[in-house]
């Protein structure tokens, strides 16, 4: 089968309104409308799991219900979103080339959450070329709608030259004002660029936000904005090979990643080996990182560099991973209490909204070792607390709208 040509990704079930795709994740509500006008949506992204995947059950759920989907993201990501049937151009720069540039331009090697660094990174310099990138695509496929990523604001900067309304699509939670004020130089340079005296939009908002972290987990001055529309985070990842077999068996389960990207192996050798010694069984995911040194790995462990999670996680006890949204807000949606090991990014964010909410225990990396992390699961698997929490949690997320039902209200932006 030729997935360019055959539209195997979502298939519509005229009887339920439910669109399935790779994962076997149902999104409900996106019944094609024959009263709604066929909309040219973009999609811009940058090219990381973490930026494209929250946002392909709203690209499949808009493709279902009618319209054409493009997907604008940097070079790597092409050839995958193409093979799912998307019409998908190279824009933009990666994540690593923009902050490698940013640490040049900045005459800084630190690594680790430094606001500076990285809206220098994904305003002045992927945010510019994206813009410049994108700006011809939206002209040339008369694009009536972008819906970007959370920190792809070149994208933001393209549709407001090109007149077209602008979506941001979260993938963190919304940050605190006093943070995103530290990108008004920079962002009031590049509307500069494009002619404009002064913003016409305001890049962290957009002409409507949706927004996948659940009310509890929000930034709480958010809520009431009239831009924000909430959107149920459905876990997405790409078909891989079938779960293994200890999946099934006995004791807890428990799934342990950091990621896509970064390698940290004494940090999962410690996991593994603490939740050994609580009798877990343990799948590992380490992402695209290759020959990761974990020493002598325990029976009842299964590595794998990638885990379908939206299968996994339905089936797991317990998960420690990084705090990215994905991982996070898929364990949430079924219950699933973890332990968070910020690394880099939001992580540190996420995870002390998470440990606020009680549905996490947050843990610097220094302080993982064999011992603490045996503490920590004894601390997840017998204290009811843990699971009752993020029990409330995952029916929060039940109750927002599926990406299907939202598709009305970004073709209502276009009228």
């Amino acid at each position: 089968m030729n997935p360019t040509s055959t539209d195997w990704g979502t298939r519509l079930n005229h009887s339920s309104g439910s669109v399935v795709f790779p994962g076997r994740v149902a999104i409900h509500g996106s019944r094609r409308r024959t009263d709604m006008k066929r909309l040219t949506v973009v999609l811009s992204a940058r090219p990381s799991y973490g930026h494209v995947y929250p946002m392909m059950p709203l690209a499949y759920a808009l493709r279902a219900a009618g319209h054409r989907v493009i997907f604008a993201t940097g070079a790597g990501f092409v050839p995958r979103l193409r093979a799912l049937g998307f019409e998908t151009y190279s824009v933009g720069l990666s994540i690593a080339a923009a902050m490698t540039e940013a640490h040049r331009r900045l005459g800084n090697t630190a690594h680790g959450p430094d606001w500076e660094v990285g809206f220098t990174a994904f305003v002045e310099v992927a945010g510019a070329a994206t813009a410049a990138d994108l700006l011809p695509i939206l002209h040339f496929t008369r694009a009536d709608l972008v819906v970007y990523d959370q920190v792809d604001f070149g994208a933001a900067v393209a549709a407001a030259s090109e007149g077209i309304p602008a979506v941001v699509h979260s993938v963190s939670r919304k940050l605190p004002a006093e943070i995103e004020a530290l990108a008004d130089g920079l962002l009031s340079a590049l509307w500069a660029k494009y002619g404009f005296d002064e913003a016409p939009l305001d890049v962290f908002v957009g002409d409507a936000y949706l927004g996948i972290f659940p009310p509890s987990l929000e930034n709480p001055t958010f809520l009431d904005h009239p831009a924000w529309i909430p959107l149920r985070p459905v876990p997405w990842s790409e078909p891989t090979s079938p779960l293994p077999q200890s999946v099934t068996g006995p004791g807890p389960l428990a799934y342990v990643t950091l990621g896509t990207v970064a390698a940290s192996p004494d940090i999962v050798a410690h996991a593994i080996n603490g939740l050994v010694d609580e009798g877990a069984r343990v799948v590992v995911a380490l992402g695209a990182t290759d020959d990761v040194p974990l020493g002598n790995v325990p029976d009842g462990v299964t590595i794998m560099p990638f885990v379908h999670q939206a299968d996994l996680l339905p089936n797991i006890d317990l998960a420690i991973h990084h705090g990215g949204s994905g991982t996070m807000l898929g364990a949430l949606s079924c219950g699933i209490p973890s332990i968070i090991v910020p690394l880099d990014a939001d992580q540190p964010i996420n995870a002390g909204i998470a440990a606020q909410r009680g549905v996490a225990i947050a843990m610097d990396p220094a302080d993982v070792t064999r011992e603490s992390v045996c503490d920590n699961v004894r601390s997840l698997l017998r204290r009811d607390k843990y699971r009752s929490a993020a029990h409330d949690v995952a029916m929060e997320i039940e109750k927002m709208p599926h990406p299907g039902e939202v598709v009305a209200d970004l073709v209502a932006l276009t009228r």
